[in-house]
Parts: structure tokens; C-alpha cells; sequence
């Protein structure tokens, strides 16, 4: 019996999750119709794939998420701040009127890593 690793993934090419199972039972690790998977025996599934990589859509090739910096946001984007969401189609102007110390969390979809950036407001 073959055995074969797999990711599965969501419509927008996140990877969901990742395993090893016989290569005649991959098919069966989609919960539902809103799930795909994918086989290979180069997908190292010990490697954080789910963390570092999406499913490009277009090719069906797993491909690393792109980093970016707070002040060069992806857009859009989803920031949230104190549990906020806020949905961005524009570079934003991120300031706070209170001295503190700020977690900003930044989601632009599978194509981008997930960040969290602190900022320090001083007094």
C-alpha cells in the first residue's frame, strides 16, 4: 500500500490542513464540497506548509505566502486592533490618542503570511 501526503484547502487556496494516509483514501479528506485536495511526495507536511504556503488557484501549486511590512500593506486587508476589524482597501494611517503598547493583527488572505506588528505609543 502507497502512501501519500496531501493538503487539503479551502475556495481561496488556505491551506486547511495537512497529512499522510494510503494514496487510494486521499479523495476522502474533503469534509465537504467547499474543500479540494491536493497530493504530492515533494509537500513536506512537517514543515509548517499550512503557515508558510497557499494553493496558487491557477496552477494548483503550492506557493510561499508573501511577506510585507506595516507601512506597505497588501490591499485589501483585514486589520484588527483591540478585537476590531477593520476592512482596508487603502494604505491606512494607523495612530492611537492613548499612550500604550498596541497589537495590531493583519490578515490579507491565503497569497500573504498572517503578521502581528506591536506598536508603542509613547506617553
Amino acid at each position: 500500500m502507497s502512501v501519500a501526503n496531501y493538503v487539503v484547502y479551502d475556495k481561496t487556496g488556505l491551506i486547511l490542513r495537512v497529512g499522510s494516509c494510503p494514496e487510494s483514501m486521499v479523495a476522502l479528506q474533503c469534509a465537504d464540497d467547499s474543500e479540494s485536495v491536493l497530493q504530492g511526495e515533494a509537500f513536506d507536511i512537517t514543515d509548517r506548509v499550512d503557515e508558510l504556503r497557499y494553493v496558487n488557484l491557477d496552477t494548483l501549486e503550492l506557493e510561499i505566502r508573501q511577506d510585507y511590512e506595516l507601512d506597505a500593506l497588501p490591499l485589501p486587508c483585514t486589520v484588527t486592533i483591540e478585537g476590531v476589524d477593520y476592512r482596508c482597501d487603502e494604505q491606512p494611517e494607523i495612530e492611537f490618542d492613548v499612550p500604550g503598547r498596541y497589537t495590531v493583527m493583519v490578515d490579507a488572505g491565503p497569497r500573504y503570511l498572517k503578521k502581528e506588528f506591536v506598536i508603542e505609543n509613547p506617553a
